[in-house]
């Protein structure tokens, strides 16, 4: 099989908010407008689905889309029917994204992080091990720091140090992550794409202040501002739910959340807001707030 890993172009913050308005305290921050993401990614999303209907969403900008026996279907390879995905992704929705494409998930992964931001990538199965023998262990789905770390206090600092190991030797040292990582440096990934699609178990919105705030007047404000973007959200995906939570996080970063349970299910501003208002009453007795938010569990259709 073919599987392909588009990411669509973004930044990533790097550290907390706070800390980088401590470091560089003349910073202009821009905002971030969650609905655009939204927009573009589910455009993205319907492209990928025209192409291929495999396929597994990973993330908002990500996703596996796997394309056996599509070939005659497009009357073109899988690296064509990706580079032209590219081209239409990058003229309906506006954007660039980066492909990768090889003969599984966990190399299909490797190969759309290289290049970016409009990076294509092809890993051959000939020519896998070549190409993963000689990159760092990092390289590896899955590896983070702390992995990252006891890897190299074993001696294993490149993917072909790993793949020079039995995996019965990667277990003694790492247990069962060791297996996987032995098979991981040789190019060996069963795991299919998933198209199931799981519905959400909750949703959210949450504002940090750019000071804390105390007043009960202004909270409210803030709080239902969150209550409309949360009541859009679940609109646009059909949901509503009946556990609806109010997340409030101190000046000092201690989190609170304070829940109530409604007989229907809503996906109503109002209904939200007058449900965790009363909370919110309860919870502003002077101390300063950094965070307010709502969440929206218990969800049905």
């Amino acid at each position: 099989s073919a599987c392909s890993n588009a990411r669509a172009f973004g930044v990533r913050a790097a550290m907390p908010m706070g800390r980088a308005r401590a470091l560089c305290p003349d910073a202009v921050i821009v905002k971030p407008d969650g609905r655009k993401y939204a927009k573009a990614g589910k455009q993205v999303r319907g492209l990928m689905e025209q192409t291929t209907p495999a396929v597994e969403p990973v993330s908002i900008d990500e996703a596996f889309l796997d394309l056996s026996g599509t070939q005659r279907a497009h009357n073109a390879t899988p690296a064509q029917t990706l580079a032209r995905l590219a081209a239409r992704i990058a003229d309906q929705v506006g954007i660039t994204v980066s492909v990768g494409l090889s003969y599984n998930k966990s190399l299909a992964k490797i190969a759309s992080d290289f290049n970016k931001p409009k990076g294509f990538v092809v890993i051959g199965r000939d020519d896998a091990q070549d190409f993963l023998n000689p990159k760092p262990v990092r390289i590896i789905w899955g590896v983070g720091p702390a992995q990252e770390r006891r890897l190299h206090a074993a001696g294993l600092r490149t993917v072909g140090d790993i793949a020079a190991r039995s995996p019965e030797d990667m277990r003694e040292l790492f247990g069962g992550m060791g297996t996987k990582l032995a098979h991981l440096a040789r190019g060996e990934d069963n795991r299919q794409v998933n198209t199931a699609r799981h519905q959400a178990k909750s949703a959210s919105s949450s504002t940090t202040f750019g000071s804390d705030h105390a007043d009960f007047e202004t909270l409210k404000s803030l709080l239902w501002g969150q209550c409309e973007t949360l009541a859009r959200r679940l609109k646009r995906a059909d949901l509503g739910g009946r556990s609806i939570t109010l997340i409030l996080k101190s000046s000092n970063f201690k989190v609170q959340t304070r829940s109530k349970t409604i007989p229907d299910p809503t996906q109503l501003a109002e209904v939200i807001f007058q449900a965790v208002l009363p909370k919110l009453l309860e919870a502003a007795d002077g101390t300063k707030f950094r965070l307010i938010g709502v969440r929206v569990s218990d969800m049905v259709p």
